[in-house]
């Protein structure tokens, strides 16, 4: 009676198996970092809309803010990818340009050009401008006084729902699909 080696064969299998999910998982994690950075300029665009724009002179800086990442490593059997986008509030520095008559000065608004020897008289810290975008809020200022008019949504919950609804519908159809295709349904 002969004897057959089906090892090499499984080895064979899972090798296949073993690549072709790679495969799925990088081209969902691009698509994710894309489609994730898309949402993020929507919402920057839907932030500028909520704001009165004879008020508002911005020049779309916060656009800048959001990059999108796409990262993959391996260590042994661990194949992991990051995809997403992150946001960098350096992008915008000093790019922000006062029109009120106060401004920012570190944690305190002062009278614009009260101090001759502030270089950055007008200009708003870009980690405050940063903050004010992620909360959803605008700052406004009235007759000395500061207030804040909010968006329905911050940012920060915008793209968290993002992540919620569409991220993880998308890596459950991933897992169904790589599946699928490794024949094991």
């Amino acid at each position: 009676m002969g004897k057959t080696n089906y090892s090499g064969v499984f080895d064979g299998i899972l090798n296949d198996a073993e690549t072709i999910a790679k495969d799925k998982v990088r081209s969902v994690g691009k698509e994710i970092s894309s489609k994730m950075y898309t949402a993020a300029q929507r919402y920057v665009d839907e932030y500028y809309g909520n704001y009165t724009p004879r008020k508002y002179k911005r020049l779309h800086e916060l656009k800048t803010l959001a990059n999108p990442v796409y990262e993959e490593s391996s260590s042994g059997n661990m194949f992991t990818v990051t995809a997403g986008v992150e946001y960098d509030p350096g992008a915008i520095a000093g790019a922000h340009k006062s029109n009120s008559w106060y401004h920012q000065s570190g944690s305190n608004w002062v009278d614009r050009y009260s101090r001759s020897d502030d270089q950055n008289n007008g200009i708003p810290e870009a980690d405050w401008i940063f903050e004010n975008f992620w909360a959803g809020t605008h700052p406004v200022f009235k007759n000395g006084e500061q207030s804040y008019v909010a968006d329905p949504q911050s940012q920060e919950r915008l793209i968290n729902d993002y992540m919620d609804d569409e991220i993880v519908a998308k890596m459950n159809s991933l897992l169904a699909l790589t599946v699928s295709e490794l024949g094991l349904l």
